[in-house]
This record gives structure tokens, sequence and C-alpha cells, in this order.
């Protein structure tokens, strides 16, 4: 028997908590909560975290858009590619928006 013996009180609500998570299947852990809260369905992030686990339910991202798959998306990005080659080099500028400063470099 595991340590404490007790179950989750979010076990009686496991139906209304995948429900959510499948109408809504990009909400983050702090909006899972609080859509669960306005449900007066009681529950901490930890505690969704440890539910999530146990239940093998995973918010894994892909590492490509789903959009790439659109055939527009496809398309204006065969575009996209073809047109580089026409692109004037000389006159490309680049931004750097890291927010990084000089004087955080060490000598």
């Amino acid at each position: 028997m595991p340590r404490g013996g007790s179950t989750s009180p979010l076990e009686r609500y496991s139906e209304q908590i995948c429900a959510l998570i499948g109408e809504h299947p990009d909400l983050t852990l702090n909006e899972i909560a609080s859509a669960l809260h306005k449900r007066r369905i009681p529950g901490s992030r930890s505690a969704l975290s440890r539910f999530f686990a146990r239940h093998g339910i995973t918010f894994k991202k892909s590492l490509q858009a789903e959009e790439r798959k659109r055939a527009d998306v496809a398309r204006a990005r065969r575009r996209w590619i073809r047109e580089q080659g026409w692109l004037d080099t000389a006159r490309l500028v680049f931004i750097d928006e890291t927010a990084v400063t000089t004087n955080m470099v060490a000598p």
C-alpha cells in the first residue's frame, strides 16, 4: 500500500477533468486549475500535476506546428523558399531582440 494510503479527492472528478482537457487541450496547468475552481472542483496545481502523472496524461508539444500540414501554408512555405534566392543580401537588416547587454560579458 502506498504511503498514506489515501486517494486524491480529484479522483471522483476524473471524468470532468478529462472532459475539460479534451475540450481545451491547450490549457496550461494554471488555467486548468482556474477552470476547475469555477466548476467548484477543488485542487491545486501540484494535485493536478500528480493526477495527470497517475493517469498518464501528458501535454507534450510537437516540434512542428500543425498548420504546416495545411495546403495553403505548405504552398506559402514553398514560395518563400523559392523566393529567398531573389533577396538582395546587401539590403538585409538583422535585429537582435535577445535583450542581452554587453556589460554582462565577463572580461
